[in-house]
């Protein structure tokens, strides 16, 4: 094995380099192999489903479940550098960024957020929809409006205020012509494999419980109407005709009283093995060039490989999924650097200091070479007041 350093990121950045760096780490329950594990939950009509899929495991066709899906991993790097900043990495806190503050009629912020955080990072609506430090629509922003005019020829413009974009990606899907459409150079997900492989219906392996609650107070709690609606309007939890039932309304509609347990909701399943891969795309990467020479473009490509590595190692630092999917590393990840004609090269596993070092030398590199400067660079925009008066904390999410 070899430490992944910043000439390889280079070679890896220059036509003709490697294609890809591939992360896989076999992953465990926390209780053990008889534990059951949480999927990802995806609607299906009123109820929720797990994503059943045939993959190739072992050179054999085999029954999965979905764990965590790509846009769900995503999110998690996304997450993971977040979390650098706040820890004061000083190249994450350097990079440009896009900031969207919202404020209130009195003048007071009520949201913040970033490229980092918003869905469509730079093309997202919160920011096309607002208004710059001059009160021009960011639709007449002069550097927002050069890096919505950027193309994969030349992407500096975008660079230079979200590099964000650059290495996870962005559709200005809006815009009837000229769209900047960049693809993602990192992809993951996690898979199970489902312990019965004979059985035709995957489903029907799906355990169904929801957990019972006992209220010491009492099993049923009920109320006048009158009592109901006067404490639904102290609480915030207006009482309706639907919650009224022969002249009382249940304790339930104010989450008190005892709940039976069930056999509807879907609970979890066995898995026998389960497989996290994370893959950063040079050859998506080398897709992109910055109006410099070659050394410059690659420079900058290396640098933006760094970065999505950093997301990498801090999202897998933490296996933090959702409720009752507690999972562990079984073994450590096997890191491939795939290079031309099948050829490969094993990296070490790498900490969070040592994805810290290489982004240093990446940015060091890309500062050197290219001119790169990062110092905090933020296009500050405000957002349109109207989005936060139209805010509906009680709608359905989508």
């Amino acid at each position: 094995m070899t430490n992944l350093t910043i000439d390889m990121l280079m070679d890896a950045s220059k036509p003709g380099g490697a294609g890809a760096l591939s992360s896989v780490t076999q992953l465990a329950p926390a209780g053990g192999e008889q534990a059951l594990i949480a999927p990802a939950k995806y609607a299906s009509g009123n109820r929720g489903t797990y994503v059943f899929e045939t993959r190739e495991i072992d050179g054999q066709p085999t029954k999965t479940v979905l764990i965590d899906s790509r846009s769900s991993e995503a999110n998690r790097i996304e997450d993971g550098l977040i979390k650098g900043i706040k820890e004061g990495n000083e190249i994450l806190c350097a990079m440009p960024k896009i900031r969207v503050t919202y404020k209130n009629s009195a003048g007071e912020t009520v949201v913040t957020e970033t490229d980092l955080a918003l869905p469509h990072r730079a093309f997202d609506g919160h920011i096309r929809l607002g208004f710059d430090a001059d009160g021009k629509s960011m639709a007449d922003n002069e550097a927002y409006f050069a890096a919505r005019n950027s193309t994969l020829d030349d992407m500096s413009a975008l660079f230079a205020i979200s590099p964000i974009t650059c290495v996870l990606g962005g559709w200005d899907s809006t815009r009837k012509s000229h769209q900047v459409r960049l693809a993602a150079s990192v992809t993951g997900e996690i898979i199970g494999v489902l312990s019965d492989q004979a059985v035709d219906d995957p489903q029907t392996l799906v355990t169904k419980r929801s957990g019972a609650r006992v209220d010491p107070v009492g099993a049923g709690i009920y109320f006048d109407a009158k009592s109901a609606t006067e404490i639904g309007k102290r609480v915030g939890r207006p009482i309706d005709k639907k919650d009224v039932k022969g002249g009382k309304v249940s304790g339930s509609a104010f989450v008190i009283g005892a709940i039976p347990p069930g056999v509807d909701a879907i609970d979890g399943i066995s898995a026998s093995k389960i497989i996290r891969t994370r893959v950063l795309s040079f050859a998506t990467l080398r897709s992109i060039c910055f109006g410099a020479g070659a050394q410059e473009n690659a420079a900058i490509r290396a640098l933006l490989a760094a970065v999505a590595i950093n997301g990498m190692v801090r999202a897998d630092s933490e296996l933090l999924l959702r409720a009752n999917a507690h999972l562990v590393e079984a073994e450590a990840p096997k890191t491939l650097v795939h290079g031309r004609y099948g050829k490969t090269i094993d990296i070490d596993p790498m900490t969070v200091e040592e994805a810290d070092a290489l982004l240093a030398d990446a940015y060091a590199n890309a500062h050197e070479i290219a001119g790169v400067d990062w110092s905090g660079q933020t296009l500050e925009v405000t957002g349109d007041p109207a989005v936060v008066a139209g805010v509906d904390n009680t709608a359905e999410e989508n």
